[in-house]
């Protein structure tokens, strides 16, 4: 991993349809372009997660939920990147990703989704979590 939560990979998951990697921006998708989307992905969770868990924990092994939330944002950045570059093509998917992974990050706010390992055990939240009250 590049410094995110999950190892993007052209061709697989949602990247499916997603060329090799190429060496210039011009001519495609980069493995720098996958690093960026790694480490923004990481940092939009963090950003949501850290005041309840503590992350620096989770580099090297991150519960499933978190990469997946981190696959799905990542992902969708790159198909972003190509739809941009390419001028062209249906960006639905990208949107798609990005929304589940927002339900996702707001549900674990909010209480209503936990963080689980991959051992199936609750991840530990910080002391001073508090759920948000929604009173609309």
């Amino acid at each position: 991993m590049a410094g995110g939560y999950k190892e993007l990979e052209a061709g697989a998951g949602y990247l499916k349809n997603i060329d090799p990697l190429v060496d210039d921006a011009q001519d495609g998708i980069t493995q720098d372009d996958f690093d960026d989307a790694e480490v923004q992905a990481r940092a939009r969770i963090d950003a949501v997660l850290a005041p309840l868990y503590t992350v620096s924990t989770w580099t090297a092994s991150p519960p499933p939920l978190v990469a997946v939330i981190a696959d799905k944002l990542a992902s969708a950045k790159i198909l972003t990147n190509k739809f941009a570059r390419d001028s062209g093509g249906n960006s639905l998917l990208a949107e798609i990703l990005e929304k589940e992974a927002q339900e996702f990050l707001d549900m674990i706010r909010d209480g209503r989704m936990a963080v689980v390992t991959s051992a199936g055990t609750l991840v530990a939240s910080r002391a001073y979590r508090t759920p948000v009250v929604d009173n609309g």
